[in-house]
């Protein structure tokens, strides 16, 4: 008994001794290079206390069964900074920690899929076997049922058979519900992240311009397959969906298949320039109707430079086609007289 109070002891004092830093410096990070190497640096003290743990088993304190309670224990409540947590999955995708959540913890997670597709268990545990990596995902947080892209740093504990991890939230800007009164915040928002959050600086001064004159345009963030993120109210009510609604629909699915080439080929400008230019092209209403717009689109970059978003502010252009189609009428008429 006393050996194994003393195991305790030595791994709470060591656990306490690698979070302390952490815990001081969580507050100031500012940007995801930081924040990675942060969690990095977390993972791996994890994993040493875990290596600890299998010491006193090889030491015979302890049977390997023991061992890994013991360790499934410590991860489960060891914490770092205000978010900060830490989960395991064997290498066969059985989850073995997710702070306590009993629909997960002892459930094969191997074909769980966020919500635009990715195997991240699986990317979990290559990584993991590969050495250690990061992996960018969709994850709701803790108490939460609403996915959040979230970036994680695994790596495998061979003893165990465990690939542990711990990741970050990557703080996004948030385009949901904008009003006409907000978009001076959305505006100062954009140039508080400066520059870098486009791929150049003549394509943030386009976006600074065109969202200083923001009146009943719709916006819209899309990720690079084309899947809605975010959308104000003026984009839903353009096209009569829900906020909910929107979220399963591509911008390819809103568009007539007559401009899909058109549209692709500018996709591959957005990718190469950062910018699309201002085009127009239709859309469909949820009830079916189809109507003009002029899109002009962005290339969104993280902290870093790495392409992660489309931006799009959307114009209704059907009165304005409506008065060309007018005035062309008008004046065959004036030219038959």
């Amino acid at each position: 008994m006393k050996r194994a109070k003393m195991t305790v002891f030595v791994v709470l004092l060591s656990v306490a001794f690698f979070c302390l830093p952490a815990c001081t410096r969580i507050e100031k990070l500012k940007n995801s290079s930081t924040q990675d190497l942060l969690i990095k640096h977390e993972v791996e003290t994890a994993v040493s206390m875990l290596q600890a743990i299998f010491t006193k088993h090889q030491q015979g304190e302890m049977t390997l069964e023991q061992a890994k309670k013991f360790g499934a224990d410590l991860l489960r409540e060891l914490k770092y900074g205000t978010e900060g947590y830490f989960w395991a999955d064997t290498t066969e995708g059985v989850n073995v920690v997710l702070y306590g959540r009993k629909d997960v913890e002892g459930r094969n997670r191997l074909e769980d899929k966020d919500h635009q597709g990715m195997f991240y268990i699986k990317e979990f545990l290559a990584k993991g076997k590969a050495g250690g990596g990061y992996v960018e995902y969709w994850f709701p947080k803790k108490g939460q049922t609403t996915a959040q892209p979230k970036r994680s740093y695994v790596l495998l504990f061979k003893p165990f058979g465990w690939v542990v991890g711990s990741g970050y939230y990557i703080k996004e800007i948030n385009y949901s519900n904008l009003s006409i009164e907000s978009s001076q915040k959305l505006l100062k928002e954009i140039k508080k992240l400066g520059p870098n959050l486009l791929m150049n600086v003549d394509s943030y001064n386009i976006l600074l311009n065109e969202l200083g004159k923001y009146k009943d345009e719709g916006i819209v963030i899309n990720s690079l397959d084309g899947i809605t993120i975010e959308a104000n109210r003026n984009y839903l009510k353009m096209l009569g969906y829900t906020s909910e609604e929107i979220k399963s629909i591509t911008y390819q699915e809103l568009t007539p298949s007559k401009w899909h080439a058109m549209e692709n080929d500018l996709f591959k400008k957005v990718m190469k320039t950062g910018y699309s230019g201002v085009y127009e092209k239709e859309y469909i209403r949820k009830d079916g109707i189809v109507f003009p717009i002029r899109i002009q689109s962005w290339l969104i970059m993280d902290e870093n430079h790495k392409a992660t978003r489309l931006f799009g502010i959307i114009q209704d252009i059907s009165s304005h086609k409506k008065q060309e189609d007018k005035q062309r009428t008008q004046l065959i008429n004036k030219k038959e007289k």
